[in-house]
């Protein structure tokens, strides 16, 4: 197996009948989703996408998504999924960007404002001509090699504009398989994914899927209220989550004490304290949680078996099978295991770089001798046994009164605390000297430092604290700290 298709084409020739994708309302098999892709591939072919052109999905989450993907493979074409929400600055920039041949969309307002530069094409128009494009195979590896790409996938820069990391066929083939591996997923499962298909936690779920001969059930937009209603009609067995997402589902289970088919919960994007993992266990006691750590540019680093959570709770794992894990200091030395640095992975699951920015790539990717490392900007530690402890972002590490401080261990402190639902911190920037926590909860301000000033070395404590009733989330579900930037900026501060 060495192609992005070719995770479709192995489930077809197992099990062609099988229900491959559920969604609100459709479903579809295996055999047919790789026709549809098929006759994708002829669609794109006869409107002159050829190997190496880009081609944007600017669609919801949806089963035309997942064919036109494996038929953009097919021909050896470079997807790349972006959220409907996408700004209109951002659609211009990854647009300048990328280059793209063609735009597929959902609605055709999406891109009113865009020029006739580019051809824009409407799934629903692709879809009523479907028919008339040959399912036949033809010679889909198109001189393709499993190092081309298969897709860009953009996510936010430290500058604030898009970047777009370069993902071979053969590392997310090597992903899904590990991490496949890792959660034993069985053809039994059914996946329910309620995460954009432009992140790529949600879009491996159908990788993940697809090789396990699972069934996807896959979601475009719900309401928390619906989360529940949909695990149990579709009787969902694993839920990638999040830890907004995985509250919101206990907060469910507490009003309405109801048995799920739940046996498993995957976290990551952000830390998922380990309390709120015990209130799940318990409303839940046979779902086991996979705590995991990865990025974009290499997918998946580690993955906590729950066997292991008694002991190692406050780790995200050991590094995936044939991956190699290193932590160094500031010149680059690697430190013992129990001290802190930055942490560089090497392996087949490291990606190759960042589109059209060689200048970053070259300060975040160092060719090896067997590929490349990634140089994370996460702080880490390794103990004796291999276990990574997540210390806090390279950008999220501050001074405070003389002192280095992470905006991740402060969070960590806040979400300890009882009546804490989220928390968020905004280090110094250029405009503000002191650091300032954003929480979500019922308790004022003054009671929330009392609390820390328990759990918080003195010089740690932020300055400011408000209190919020709703964090802004981004399209894909993390906290946007980038509104809470604009909130301090309207809002003003007020000391506590």
């Amino acid at each position: 197996m060495d192609f992005l298709h070719d995770l479709l084409d192995e489930a077809v020739s197992k099990v062609p009948g099988k229900t491959a994708v559920i969604t609100k309302g459709e479903s579809i098999t295996y055999k047919e989703i790789a026709m549809k892709s098929l006759q994708a591939a002829s669609y794109l072919k006869d409107n002159g996408i050829k190997k190496g052109d880009r081609v944007l999905i600017l669609m919801d989450n949806s089963i035309p998504l997942l064919y036109l993907l494996f038929g953009i493979s097919r021909i050896g074409g470079i997807a790349v999924v972006l959220n409907p929400q996408t700004s209109d600055y951002n659609l211009r920039y990854i647009i300048e960007d990328c280059s793209p041949s063609m735009l597929v969309v959902s609605h055709v307002a999406l891109v009113d404002s865009l020029s006739a530069e580019i051809k824009i094409a409407n799934i629903k128009n692709i879809n009523l001509h479907m028919d008339e494009y040959d399912p036949t195979p033809f010679d889909s590896k198109c001189n393709l090699l499993p190092s081309d790409l298969a897709l860009l996938v953009y996510t936010s820069g430290s500058t604030g504009t898009p970047k777009a990391v370069m993902c071979p066929h053969k590392n997310i083939i090597f992903c899904t398989k590990a991490i496949s591996a890792e959660l034993k997923i069985e053809s039994s499962d059914v996946i329910g994914n309620f995460l954009p298909l432009s992140f790529d936690y949600g879009l491996y779920q159908v990788f993940i899927s697809f090789e396990n001969h699972a069934t996807l059930a896959l979601e475009s937009s719900f309401s928390s209220i619906e989360l529940l209603k949909r695990i149990k009609d579709w009787n969902i067995t694993v839920l990638p989550s999040l830890p907004h997402l995985t509250q919101g589902l206990i907060k469910l289970l507490l009003r309405e004490k109801t048995p799920l088919s739940l046996r498993m919960l995957t976290n990551t994007g952000e830390h998922l304290p380990k309390e709120t993992v015990h209130e799940l266990k318990d409303l839940l006691p046979d779902c086991k949680v996979y705590l995991m750590y990865g990025l974009t540019e290499c997918k998946r680093v580690s993955i906590l078996q729950p066997d292991e959570m008694a002991k190692e709770a406050d780790s995200v794992g050991r590094p995936l099978q044939n991956v190699s894990c290193y932590v160094i200091d500031e010149n680059n030395q690697k430190v013992p295991p129990g001290t802190a640095g930055q942490l560089v992975v090497e392996g087949p699951n490291v990606m190759t770089g960042y589109w059209n920015n060689e200048e970053l790539t070259e300060r975040v990717f160092r060719k090896t001798a067997e590929g490349y490392a990634l140089y994370t900007g996460d702080f880490f530690r390794m103990d004796d046994d291999g276990y990574l402890y997540c210390i806090g972002r390279n950008d999220g590490v501050f001074k405070q009164n003389g002192y280095r401080v992470s905006t991740r261990e402060i969070e960590q402190a806040a979400l300890r605390l009882e009546g804490i639902e989220q928390a968020a911190v905004l280090q110094p920037d250029a405009q503000f000297e002191y650091s300032m926590l954003f929480v979500q909860t019922r308790i004022s301000p003054s009671q929330i430092r009392q609390k820390l000033k328990f759990v918080l070395e003195g010089y740690k404590l932020p300055p400011y604290i408000e209190v919020l009733d709703e964090f802004p989330l981004t399209n894909n579900g993390k906290i946007d700290k980038n509104k809470l930037g604009n909130m301090r900026l309207k809002r003003g501060i007020k000391s506590v």
